[in-house]
């Protein structure tokens, strides 16, 4: 089962220092999402729309952009798979990403 949430909180800023493992790079531009903790272990959350905002252009960044709101951090070679699927399959792409997602154990 999955519950609605109302409110998010939406922190960016630029990184301070180099991330664990290099998944950033000091001054790199991120965001955090923050919702509010499960109650239950069987609950979830569910993107329900994805809106691609008038300045971001490109498969690449549409890609990420989407990514960055769905994951805890996407890997490089995570972005590069799916832009390559994305290419090919248009938003289709993100439907089915984020449909095998979900069921990853």
């Amino acid at each position: 089962a999955g519950r609605y949430v109302t409110t998010t909180e939406v922190i960016c800023g630029e990184a301070d220092a180099d991330g664990p493992s290099g998944e950033y790079v000091a001054g790199e531009h991120l965001c955090q999402v923050r919702v509010d903790p499960l109650d239950l272990s069987s609950d979830g959350y569910y993107l329900t729309t994805f809106h691609v905002p008038d300045h971001i252009a490109g498969e690449r960044a549409i890609v990420t952009s989407f990514l960055e709101k769905v994951t805890f951090g996407p890997t490089m070679e995570e972005i590069d798979q799916l832009s390559s699927d994305y290419s090919q399959q248009g938003p289709y792409a993100l439907a089915v990403w984020l449909e095998r997602d979900l069921a990853r154990p």
